[in-house]
């Protein structure tokens, strides 16, 4: 069901933009900002919401965090693990209940998701919050982080 709200916030955003100062189709990136609230918090990169996209329609998208790669939740070490379940905390206490906006938004062709940077209330990025508190590691399209090593090392992840 989300894969398919997600497409449905993919054509919506492209109806609104379609031929508009806004839309950058050499890259696919809808600058935004686009406001939402956080439905959900998956883990530490993922997030449902509910984003305006126009006056009086708004839709639900999951949304994952353009520029960071955190641990996984079902990591196999334990470390790994406790530092998802950080990084999902301090996600879910910085999106309760206020006003966040997507911007740099574009698809993510996988998982049904759309790829996007998110702005606090304060203006803050979510995606640098987690970063200077050590919970992630810059994403980079197919760098994968080991969070199981002592000190994390990203690598290429090959197809």
């Amino acid at each position: 069901m989300i894969g398919i709200r997600s497409a449905i916030f993919g054509c919506a955003l492209a109806a609104v933009t379609a031929g508009g100062p806004f839309a950058s189709q050499a890259e696919d990136i809808l600058p935004g900002p686009i406001p939402a609230t956080a439905e959900r918090v998956i883990d530490g990169d993922t997030i449902e919401v509910v984003a305006a996209i126009w006056p009086g329609l708004a839709t639900h998208a999951r949304v994952r965090l353009a520029s960071i790669d955190t641990p996984e939740l079902n990591s196999p070490c334990d470390g790994a693990r406790a530092k998802a379940l950080q990084a999902r905390e301090v996600v879910e206490n910085a999106v309760a209940g206020v006003a966040i906006r997507l911007v740099h938004i574009r698809p993510e062709h996988a998982y049904g998701r759309i790829l996007a940077d998110v702005q606090l209330s304060d203006g803050s990025d979510l995606g640098d919050l987690l970063l200077k508190l050590g919970l992630a590691k810059p994403y980079k399209a197919r760098v994968r982080c080991d969070w199981c090593a002592a000190a994390p090392r990203c690598s290429i992840a090959l197809k």
